[in-house]
């Protein structure tokens, strides 16, 4: 149950191994002469921590990332003072994880004996947190619901899920364009689809009450695609990957687009981020 985020390194030619818009071009020109590497590893996706989410999850709580893939939304929550643990039904991608220093379970929050197992060694979260992951599932609510048992009275549930309805997905669909990618809003994988205003109802129908809303930003993500092809040679994600670019990206033009993008959510966010809690 990931957000189906990491890959390996594969064949990787390295931080050293060139850089710039040449090194780029190569990684593509392998990938395509090979096939697209995301479909011939077990979980092989690349994955870049959810700055919103510090925003959002306050520091000290206890965390549960259930579908935490790889880790890194989990380690940079962990690094910046909240603590927890992970879930993760991928176990190639849950011991990543584990390599990470972090505590990650394998298995299906649907399964009562891994959330026994959870409680018996953590007891009750805070926060429990679905970062991407409800989309690939049929029934989300079953996700949702089964999770509740491991967050604690007055506790909160935080979800990020992608926005079908951001701008660059509307000018491909008004040029007829609807085609599903290995990564992304229209991932293969995905088997829901949420704008702003259906993601509100769905909340409502489980008495989920929305208590703030954020988003992550949509500008720079849109050309992350082009990227993929050389970070997923390079390691598991955009920061390992590309450790100067992305410092330089977080700390000065992440936070603009941040704001640019909050201005019109239901057009600009690439995700949306809600921080909800039960209505009982």
């Amino acid at each position: 149950m990931s957000n189906r985020k990491t890959g390996g390194a594969e064949g990787g030619s390295g931080e050293g191994g060139g850089g710039g818009l040449g090194a780029l071009l190569r990684a593509r020109a392998r990938e395509r002469a090979r096939g697209h590497p995301l479909l011939r590893s077990g979980y092989a996706y690349v994955e870049r921590p959810n700055a919103t989410l510090l925003r959002v999850i306050p520091e000290g709580a206890s965390v549960l990332d259930v579908g935490c893939g790889g880790g890194l939304n989990l380690a940079a929550l962990v690094s910046g003072g909240r603590h927890g643990a992970g879930l993760e039904i991928d176990e190639g991608a849950a011991e990543r994880g584990r390599r990470r220093g972090l505590t990650i379970y394998s298995g299906d929050v649907r399964d009562g004996a891994v959330r026994e197992k959870i409680f018996a060694e953590q007891g009750m979260f805070d926060v429990v947190l679905f970062a991407d992951v409800l989309e690939h599932f049929e029934s989300p609510e079953e996700i949702i619901s089964s999770s509740l048992p491991l967050l604690a009275a007055g506790g909160k549930i935080v979800i990020s899920i992608p926005n079908v309805a951001v701008w660059y997905q509307r000018l491909a669909l008004a040029f007829g364009q609807w085609n599903y990618d290995e990564t992304g809003i229209l991932d293969r994988t995905h088997l829901r689809f949420f704008t702003k205003k259906s993601f509100r109802w769905w909340l409502e129908t489980q008495r989920l009450r929305p208590l703030r809303w954020s988003v992550t930003p949509s500008l720079v993500a849109s050309v992350g695609r082009f990227l993929r092809p050389l970070a997923k040679e390079r390691g598991d994600g955009m920061e390992e990957a590309f450790r100067g670019p992305f410092r330089f990206y977080s700390k000065w033009i992440e936070p603009a687009e941040y704001r640019i993008c909050s201005v019109w959510p239901s057009l600009l966010a690439f995700q949306l981020v809600v921080v909800a809690e039960r209505q009982d």
